[in-house]
Parts: structure tokens; C-alpha cells; sequence
């Protein structure tokens, strides 16, 4: 960890919102409130065949399902909060991959092969110009009446979704080096550290996790050895509110061969009635 990125982290950490205020790209759409508890969501299903279709598309534009659902939330809500000049999203991604088997202290453990939560997460800023730009090209009117999305909205939906695509994979090949995750060890006690979270301003609009693709059952040799046969045929993620972090939570899990579960969960009354029923 360099000590740049550190002073960076903690600046961000303890800097007074009184002198410094929220940022353009700052959730001020949706204040923190601690309370009530209540996790509300909505999910859909997505055939096996839109799936390969979408998977296509994806590839051919240089990006991924993860980077193109980063790229449509950020157009619907930029064309459903006015008021917003920027926005902030995460993306959640598996740690697993840098983790050593077999070490000395845990000589038991592949972190591949485990059921764990190993992950870090990554931070994308959309400044004022892009939201502009997208409420310039998009038409709400044009999508309600069922027709096609222009191309230029199109082309600037593919290129943020690229974008994203590229910064996941930056941080990827960065390893470990100057991941949020090594700023943990100076918070002694998490519960103070997420009381103080609540006090400040909300940075994240939204965040996008996808667990990707699994394996929808045995193969045929193993179903013979253990004298059964069984399949998954639907997997859904679902993210149970926390309360100082994105306002809105999007999941993503598919099933090899199968079909694609996504599902949003928000914090009840922290979404307007309003922008529930347009997701």
C-alpha cells in the first residue's frame, strides 16, 4: 500500500462534511436514514436465449453483463433525477483469486474451492459532462411508446459500459496493491466505524454484483456414481440492506445453459415511491 493511496483513503475517511461538503457525484437523492430496517426488492428473469444474445452484444462492444448494467442504471437514473448532477457506484469483486492454498498457518484451506466472502470493491464516478450528456440524448417518451433506443444513446451506453469494463479489469491486474480492503486493520471496531458511515453524507447510488455463471448440475459420469441425478435450474442473489452504503443493490446470478435471476433491494423509504414502480 502506497502512502499516497493511504492519506487518500483516510482523508476521505475523517474529512468534516460541514467545511467540505458532498461532491457532484454524492447520493444526495437518497439521505441515510438508520431506520426502518426493512429491505424491499424486485426481480426479473432473463431467458437462456437473450442471455447468449446479451453475452454477444457484451463482447463484441468490449465490455461485460456487469460493465452494461453499471451503463443502464446510470441512464435510467439520470433521466429520473433531475436534481443530480453526478453519481457514484461500486462493483464488488472476488479476492479469492490472489489468495495462497496450503499456507502454513491454514493448511487446509483453497480459498477457490471454499465458500467464503473474500472480496474488495471498486468505485466508478460519473461526472456531471457524461449525465448531461445522456439526458441530452436519451428520450423517455420515445423508450414508453416502445421504440428503439437512438443510436446515439446507444453508443453512449456501450462506451460507459467499456469503460467500466476497463477499470474492473485495471484493478484486477493491479493484484492487491493499494486495495481498499488493507485499510480494514485501522478500524479497531466495526460497529463505530458504521454509526460513523451513517452520519455522513450517502456517496453511492448504486452498486452492481454479479456471482456470474454456474455449473447447473453434475455431469453425466458423476451422476452415475452417485446414483442421482439433479440440476439447478434458477439461482437468485439478493443483497439485505446496508444502510450507509449504495442506496440501491443490483444482483446478479445466472446458471449455465440456464437462464439470468437480477434482482434490486433498497432500503424501505429511502427510494421514492415513485422511482420503485419505474424500476
Amino acid at each position: 500500500m502506497t502512502t499516497p493511496f493511504l492519506f487518500k483513503k483516510i482523508w476521505k475517511e475523517v474529512k468534516p462534511y460541514s467545511i467540505f461538503p458532498p461532491t457532484s457525484v454524492h447520493a444526495t437523492w437518497a439521505p441515510v436514514k438508520l431506520e426502518p430496517f426493512t429491505t424491499r426488492f424486485q426481480s426479473f428473469s432473463i431467458d437462456n436465449g437473450t442471455v447468449l444474445k446479451v453475452a454477444a452484444s457484451c463482447r463484441r462492444h468490449q465490455t461485460t453483463v456487469t460493465g452494461l448494467l453499471h451503463a443502464l442504471v446510470l441512464l435510467c437514473l439520470s433521466s429520473e433525477l433531475s436534481d443530480m448532477k453526478g453519481f457514484a457506484a461500486r462493483t464488488p469483486y472476488d479476492l479469492r483469486h490472489y489468495l495462497p492454498s496450503h499456507t502454513k498457518e491454514y493448511p487446509w484451506l483453497v480459498p477457490k474451492e471454499t465458500i467464503c466472502n473474500y472480496v474488495s470493491v471498486l468505485d466508478h464516478k460519473f461526472h456531471p459532462d457524461l449525465v448531461a450528456k445522456i439526458r441530452d440524448e436519451f428520450s423517455p417518451d420515445r423508450l414508453a411508446a416502445g421504440e428503439p433506443l437512438s443510436a446515439e444513446i446507444m453508443h453512449t451506453v456501450w462506451s460507459v459500459a467499456a469503460r467500466v469494463r476497463q477499470e474492473i479489469k485495471e484493478r484486477l491486474d493491479s493484484g492487491i496493491v493499494n486495495d481498499v480492503i488493507g485499510i480494514m486493520k485501522f478500524a479497531g471496531d466495526w460497529r463505530p466505524q458504521q454509526e460513523s458511515e451513517a452520519r455522513k453524507p450517502r456517496y453511492l447510488s448504486w452498486l452492481v454484483t454479479n456471482l456470474g455463471i454456474m455449473e447447473g448440475g453434475l455431469g453425466k459420469a458423476e451422476n452415475e456414481r452417485q446414483g442421482d441425478d439433479w440440476t439447478i435450474h434458477r439461482a437468485q442473489l439478493f443483497l439485505s440492506t446496508e444502510i450507509p452504503s449504495a442506496a440501491l443493490s443490483v444482483a446478479v446470478s445466472t446458471i449455465k445453459d440456464g437462464q439470468m435471476d437480477i434482482t434490486c433491494s433498497w432500503q424501505d423509504c429511502v427510494v421514492d415511491p415513485d422511482l420503485e414502480q419505474d424500476k
